[in-house]
């Protein structure tokens, strides 16, 4: 996991995706971060990887996971509504619970 990436991603979603267009071809590593009850809303974390992390409670509503790896992530009881989850790897990941109202596979 990069440690700046993941203080930077806790510090908030306008910051981050101030990164984001600043460096859009940096490469995203916050596998196995403690992203429980975070407010990632309308956050671009597109083409990051996950893998082991654990978004519990989290808000992740009309934000950009596509293509992320997001292999045995735990996602329980989040709110997805309106994200893009299209190009995923979604290998073992725990969606129950989770708002996925007009959510892109």
């Amino acid at each position: 996991m990069n440690q700046e990436q993941y203080h930077l991603l806790k510090t908030g979603v306008s910051e981050w995706n101030e990164w984001r267009n600043e460096f859009p071809d940096s490469e995203i590593d916050l596998s196995n971060a403690d992203l429980k009850y975070s407010n990632l809303e309308n956050c671009n974390i597109s083409g990051g990887n996950f893998t082991n992390a654990d978004f519990l409670y989290s808000n992740i509503k009309n934000s950009n996971l596509s293509s992320c790896n997001l292999s045995n992530v735990s996602m329980l009881y989040c709110n997805l509504n309106g994200s893009n989850l299209t190009n995923t790897n979604r290998t073992n990941i725990d969606l129950r619970y989770c708002d996925i109202t007009n959510t892109s596979f």
